[in-house]
């Protein structure tokens, strides 16, 4: 019985269901005759409710939704009832490559555009489908109808995706109206493209022929054919010879066809026979190439009669044979006639394999409609006469594949009208739970598309996965980069709104408080780019900042913008505004001094009667979000729990308990595993409803104790205001407003030596002198400070820099005693202001690189900042002073008075998205450049020697379907190296 509703309540395929029910009626049937008769009906009705012909069906659907789609006539009912179908028909597939994703998600953009992006985004929010895979397609059809202006939509390339950024590029360029705008588009495609394996030559192609260059676009596509032609040298030096991309033929084709009347049936046959006994392998097309380049001049009529004459040409032959015609025989009248005739009669007698598929045809309509000047509908109506007159059974398959030819022959309005005949069938399939449920006006979609696009990344912003909410924030800030104000209007009713509507699933948990925070995080970032688009909204935001809900963070968010537009012009400075939104997220009060340690004992807060709510936070909160916030504010982490529990039951308007159950994505396991684990105060992936509410409460009972009660401090550790210091642990990552992203760079352009050796190689196992002078050197830069790490496929290589000041008249000393010790931990180099620095008995080792990171922000769950750190290495203050360096927002490069080149730092890296199938790419690191112009400069003024140690260490790459604990007896032993910079450019090393 367990079995049985198991089968029952799973779905699956229909063969293998109905398999299941007739396993379960063999196990069956020595107990109970009767039983297994039942579960016997039981597949019997399987098979003939959902079918062995589920794709078929699905595909002529496909064939009517493509015929029905009008671009003056969107349907959104119909529109939705094949999306419900479309989930249904998916659930009984046996494997997702064998769904025709592209084309349903085409057919759906076609019958209404603006419900194919509100639909897209629900069943992103129940985890129907890969956003990935959909989310391109949609957009690049919407695009290609002329349903979705291009600049509105480049902003979802903030979206993870299979994008075609060429073609979305080409398309932008074309809607721009200056030069100026289309190199701020080109720019912009290129930021996001150079972290998604983008299609560099294309795009490169694409910049040259509307006039642009893009310079580091140049760089990458250089890069990637340097790449490609060094991969095809190995491979010529490892087969010895090149392999050719089409076979060499080594037929005698003049044996073949001599003596061959061209316009005798019989010999064209013989000919045929010839070839296929003389060649291995054959190749048809080089057959009818070679046969029509014989063909004599003024022969051509009664060569294509002959050819339809030939009893061993079939549909595939045919097929071949008119891709090699030439073009120019469709201009000749008596050509054309010829070709009409022979392949009205070949499609008469290979009715029943001719069929409309969208990936590839055996009979090829378009070029058939060339060559004979006729109509695809006249050509169609041939095979369905031949059909109708053939005596021949057809199965399933063939019968649905005749909807193809059908629907051809219908107008837009009868195609529509079997399409909702063909989705009506599937209601006897159909359960409430399919879907949405039933149509109803809560899933109509606005009716401009413009207000679909913002209601997608609107629902985007209030998901319970961070990467999600960050993808909706950078489509904001693209928004407001391109200048896209009617998309911002729409975003903005939303954030008034405060509700997912036709976007987002019904039956699930709608995260507003996230969609708003994120909302607001996008627009503080854009503010700082191109504050005038917000302009119309500062009112709103100023309204959000001083006098909505006292989450703390929205509020911050809020206030930064309005100051933003403040300090640019934009917003007129009104009475006390500027003081008021610098203000917020500061205490009004006197900052009380107390010891930590004394701060609960003098707190007489209670739980207030709360203890028998029967509420449950999860095990971390109290302790680790909750009472962080109660000591700044000398109270329990009780009473924070009791005002949170107030927040929850009050504004958030929630009577459960917290159990994970009350959670209906928990219920329907839509979380991926583990993502929603947190520990010790770190960030889920993917928050759960009670993580939600939690963090919320936290934020609010936050923003309410800031404004009632005073912050408490404690002088002997240094911390003066301890709210801005709890406050920066849930903030962003960078105390300027800019995000982690802004300062993630590309993977550097290098082919380094060791990625050439492969097992055989005499270094393979060897870590070389070149290996350390690559590592030193990156072009003209020298490397003097970072950590870094490239792979290829099987291994990896870490390198660690580290240099400092040394005194001129010990530093041989110390490049010896270095070059000599017998672990590299033995010593240190330090960094600037760093314990480990000497300056005494006239020995000096002095750290210039400042180099600290501080515990990473809300960006850290940004896909885009690619797991970076921040801040990156930096020369010391002392030295930018010294040398009068000047550096750029994002501290990526450091000039000299002269405005020469002195340093450059670089960090890069690859996002952890948790997966369990998946390794993360270990090629991260961080580290800074200096150039040998600056170097000699800074020593000699500083009248001081450059020590640097280079450590390296190769390993093999491990991932997670290998076995961790393979003897590792490929890895090298790590391998250092020091060397000696002194201030006349001479490089020393032992």
């Amino acid at each position: 019985m367990e079995a049985f509703k198991l089968v029952k309540d799973e779905r699956s395929d229909a063969e293998q269901k109905s398999d299941g029910f007739i396993e379960a009626s063999r196990a069956i049937l020595c107990l109970s005759k009767g039983e297994a008769h039942g579960y016997f009906n039981e597949a019997v009705e399987v098979a003939s409710k959902i079918g062995d012909e589920n794709l078929s069906r699905w595909d002529s659907i496909l064939d009517l939704a493509d015929r029905s789609s009008r671009a003056d006539r969107p349907v959104p009912a119909t529109a939705y009832n094949f999306a419900r179908c479309a989930e249904l028909t998916y659930d009984y597939v046996v494997r997702d490559k064998h769904f025709d994703w592209h084309a349903t998600i085409e057919a759906l953009t076609g019958l209404c555009p603006p419900s194919s992006l509100a639909i897209l985004s629900r069943w992103r929010d129940r985890g129907f489908g890969w956003s990935e895979r959909i989310l391109p397609a949609a957009v690049n059809k919407l695009v290609e109808q002329g349903s979705l202006d291009p600049l509105d939509a480049l902003p979802l390339i903030g979206f993870r995706g299979r994008w075609l950024h060429a073609k979305l590029l080409d398309a932008a360029l074309h809607a721009c109206q200056s030069q100026q705008e289309k190199a701020a588009i080109a720019a912009y495609v290129f930021r996001y493209s150079q972290f998604n394996s983008g299609d560099f030559k294309d795009q490169q192609e694409v910049v040259r022929r509307h006039g642009l260059r893009l310079e580091q676009l140049a760089e990458a596509a250089r890069f990637a054919d340097e790449v490609e032609h060094k991969r095809d040298s190995q491979k010529i030096e490892e087969h010895g010879v090149k392999v050719e991309t089409e076979p060499v033929s080594t037929t005698d084709w003049d044996s073949i066809f001599v003596g061959i009347d061209f316009a005798s049936a019989n010999d064209i046959s013989e000919s045929y026979r010839k070839y296929e006994a003389s060649e291995r392998y054959r190749y048809h097309e080089h057959f009818f190439q070679q046969m029509i380049a014989r063909i004599p001049p003024g022969s051509e009529v009664e060569f294509i009669s002959s050819f339809g004459e030939v009893p061993e040409f079939d549909l595939y032959d045919l097929r071949n044979f008119l891709e090699q015609c030439p073009k120019e025989w469709s201009h000749r009248p008596a050509i054309k006639r010829a070709f009409e005739a022979i392949i009205r009669k070949l499609c008469r007698r290979y009715c029943l394999g001719i069929a409309k598929y969208r990936h590839y045809e055996l009979f090829p309509f378009r070029t058939a409609c060339l060559l004979t000047g006729a109509k695809e509908s006249e050509l169609v109506e041939v095979v369905l006469d031949g059909i109708g007159e053939t005596a021949d059974l057809a199965d399933a398959a063939r019968l649905f594949s005749l909807v193809g030819l059908l629907a051809i022959q219908l107008s837009e309005d009868e195609a529509l009208e079997a399409l909702d005949f063909g989705l009506e069938l599937f209601s006897s399939s159909l359960e409430e739970k399919d879907g949405d449920g039933p149509w109803s006006n809560r899933l109509l979609p606005p009716a401009d598309i413009k207000a679909s696009l913002a209601g997608y990344v609107w629902a985007a912003m209030a998901a319970p996965e961070a990467v999600t909410r960050w993808e909706g924030a950078h489509a904001v800030l693209g928004f407001i980069l391109l200048g896209r104000e009617d998309i911002l209007e729409h975003l903005f009713n939303f954030s008034s709104d405060n509700a997912g509507g036709p976007f987002v699933d019904a039956t699930l948990p709608f995260y507003s408080l996230h969609a708003l925070q994120w909302f607001l995080i996008g627009i503080s970032r854009g503010a700082a780019e191109n504050p005038k688009v917000l302009a119309a909204y500062s009112q709103r935001l100023m309204e959000l900042a001083l006098k909505g809900e006292p989450q703390i963070l929205i509020s911050l968010f809020a206030a930064r913008a309005v100051r933003i537009m403040i300090d640019k012009g934009i917003v007129d400075v009104q009475p006390n505004l500027l003081r008021e939104l610098e203000n917020v997220a500061k205490s009004p009060f006197p900052a009380v001094e107390s010891k930590s340690y004394d701060r609960f004992a003098r707190s007489g807060d209670a739980r207030n009667g709360d203890d028998n709510d029967g509420f449950y936070f999860s095990l971390d909160i109290g302790p680790y979000w909750y009472a962080p916030l109660g000591r700044v504010f000398a109270v329990s982490q009780q009473q924070i729990e009791s005002e949170a529990l107030a927040v929850i039951r009050g504004q958030l308007k929630f009577a459960g308990t917290g159990r994970w159950d009350e959670d209906e994505r928990a219920r329907r396991k839509l979380y991926q595993e583990n993502h929603t684990y947190h520990s010790h105060g770190s960030y889920p992936r993917a928050d759960s409803l009670s993580f939600y509410q939690a963090y919320h409460a936290m934020l609010i009972v936050a923003g309410k104790n800031l404004a009632s009660r005073p912050i408490h401090c404690d002088s002997e550790y240094g911390v003066r205001d301890e709210f801005a210091d709890w406050l920066e642990s849930h903030d962003l990552s960078r105390q300027d407003g800019r995000w982690l992203w802004d300062r993630r760079d590309p993977e550097p352009f290098e082919q380094l030596s060791w990625l050439d050796c492969d097992k055989g190689h005499e270094n393979y196992s060897l870590i070389t002198a070149t290996d350390f002078d690559e590592a030193l050197q990156s072009g003209a830069m020298t490397n003097i400070w970072g950590r870094w790490t490239t792979a290829d496929a099987k291994r990896e290589q870490s390198v660690d820099i580290y240099s400092a000041l040394v005194s001129p008249n010990n530093s041989h000393a110390l490049l010896r005693a270095l070059s000599t010790a017998e672990s590299r931990y033995d010593y240190a180099i330090p960094a600037a202001e760093d314990d480990c620095e000497i300056d005494e008995l006239g020995y000096s080792l002095k750290g210039w690189i400042t180099d600290r990171d501080r515990n990473r922000g809300l960006d850290s769950q940004d896909h885009w900042a690619g797991g970076i750190s921040h801040p990156a290495p930096r020369p010391a203050d002392s030295i930018c002073e010294l040398m009068g360096l000047r550096t750029d927002a994002d501290q990526r490069m450091w000039t000299d008075k002269d405005h020469s080149i002195a340093m450059i730092s670089q960090v890069w890296g690859h996002f952890d998205e948790g997966s369990q199938h998946e390794s993360v790419s270990p090629e991260l690191g961080g580290r800074i450049q200096a150039s040998q112009a600056f170097l000699k400069a800074v020593l000699g003024k500083l009248q001081r020697d450059l020590i640097i140690a280079v450590n390296i260490d190769r390993r093999r790459r491990y991932r997670s379907y290998e076995s961790s604990i393979e003897d590792d007896k490929d890895r090298i032993p790590s391998k250092s190296k020091i060397y000696l910079l002194k201030a006349d450019g001479d490089l020393h090393t032992i």
